[in-house]
């Protein structure tokens, strides 16, 4: 995954806990990961792989598809 990709997964992975008002440390006991790992997703500075996406879709209430949506915003 390019780094402008994750970025933008990051920003929306950011977005989507915001929407289900959840801090990181929140979203980081509901998924099993660190406040740390959650930054750094946020952030692009981790990659994160399907089966993490799966499971932060799972908890943020939207499907893994939704977790993609920012190409069709940029456009919009």
């Amino acid at each position: 995954m390019g780094r402008e990709l994750s970025e933008k997964l990051g920003a929306r992975i950011r977005e989507l806990r915001g929407r289900a008002r959840l801090t990181q440390q929140q979203l980081a006991d509901l998924t099993g990961k660190s406040p740390e790992a959650i930054s750094n997703l946020e952030r692009g500075k981790a990659i994160p792989s399907v089966a993490t996406l799966q499971v932060f879709a799972n908890r943020l209430g939207v499907s893994l598809k939704d977790m993609f949506e920012f190409d069709r915003r940029a456009r919009g």
